[in-house]
């Protein structure tokens, strides 16, 4: 993933309210994954293909890194899909883990407005019944 890449999803990150100021933090603890990190709210954000999913391996290595830095929380970015054995991985930790597919962090950049425009706007009309009114 591109450093452009990182500090955009750090501006999503800030924009739709994860409670913690993001910076990017040294790239060798996450095993090549470019994180995003403050204090008690940690993530990486990784990029693959839409048929590669993240892993158990790099979710453990992940977790690895949150009890490392004392974290007691993080975020995980992935711009494909997070695979069964990850996602329960993550059920069963002390720590909480949100994990952000492809899917879901389009729909959250939608949301909160962030590398989106709008393409065509709809203009959705009601009758006026005080129009009607004969007083």
């Amino acid at each position: 993933m591109s450093l452009n890449l990182t500090v955009r999803l750090i501006h999503f990150v800030r924009t739709a309210g994860f409670g913690a100021p993001f910076e990017l933090t040294d790239r060798s603890a996450w095993r090549g994954l470019p994180p995003v990190c403050s204090g008690s709210l940690e993530g990486p954000a990784k990029h693959h293909a839409t048929n590669v999913s993240v892993g158990r391996p790099d979710m453990q290595a992940f977790v690895g890194s949150l009890v490392g830095h004392g974290s007691s929380k993080g975020v995980f970015v992935t711009t494909s899909s997070f695979s069964t054995t990850a996602v329960e991985f993550v059920r069963h930790l002390s720590q909480r883990v949100i994990l952000i597919d492809g899917a879901a962090l389009a729909d959250l950049m939608i949301e909160h407005g962030v590398g989106v425009r709008v393409s065509r706007a709809v203009e959705i009309k009601k009758i006026d019944l005080d129009f009607f009114d004969p007083g």
